[in-house]
């Protein structure tokens, strides 16, 4: 059984805030409970300090329902994207977005010895830096296209449940045999954390 608890752009802390978080957390029983940060989240002290606040509080809370906390390691904004000409958001560019993202994941991976990280950042670099067509960005240079929705879904496949993503049959319609291939190939490399 898979279900959602979120809402668009939240932060941790403020899923957290939520009424109904422990109706959520104990209406069944999880093997998994993932947490995803708001995707800016590593961008600066105060939305870092207010991350780990909330993980401990979630890392605590999953425990207690017996699941086990995985934590889904964000991707930088698309490379040339206006997130990194805006002021607001004191970005410089994609591999100083990554590197923040990487250290502050570092970190919280320290911090926590039963915790699984699912570096889906990493793995988004590593792709990029391949230069082989990827297309994991949706328009907004921010949230993940088709292509990169499933490239995530490969990605916790193999961390959460163990297996190859070789044997898998099934892929979305838009994504070519070729290029499934090649996806593959990129999620089945082992990557230093």
């Amino acid at each position: 059984h898979v279900d959602v608890f979120a809402d668009n752009g939240a932060a941790l802390s403020v899923l957290w805030a939520k009424s109904d978080r422990n109706l959520k957390l104990k209406e069944q029983k999880w093997d998994y409970i993932v947490l995803q940060p708001q995707s800016l989240w590593a961008t600066s002290e105060g939305n870092f300090f207010k991350t780990q606040t909330a993980m401990r509080l979630w890392v605590n809370a999953i425990r207690e329902v017996g699941a086990k906390p995985v934590f889904f390691m964000t991707w930088p904004r698309r490379a040339g994207s206006h997130w990194y000409r805006n002021p607001r958001y004191n970005l410089k560019n994609m591999d100083n977005m990554h590197l923040n993202i990487y250290n502050a994941t570092s970190v919280i991976e320290r911090q926590y010895s039963d915790l699984i990280v699912v570096p889906v950042g990493d793995y988004w670099m590593y792709a990029m830096d391949l230069d082989r067509g990827f297309n994991l960005y949706f328009d907004d240079g921010s949230h993940p296209s088709s292509e990169g929705t499933y490239f995530n879904a490969l990605l916790f496949y193999k961390y959460l449940v163990g297996n190859s993503v070789n044997d898998l049959r099934a892929r979305p319609k838009n994504i070519s045999k070729e290029k499934n291939d090649v996806i593959v190939s990129v999620v089945m490399t082992d990557l230093p954390r």
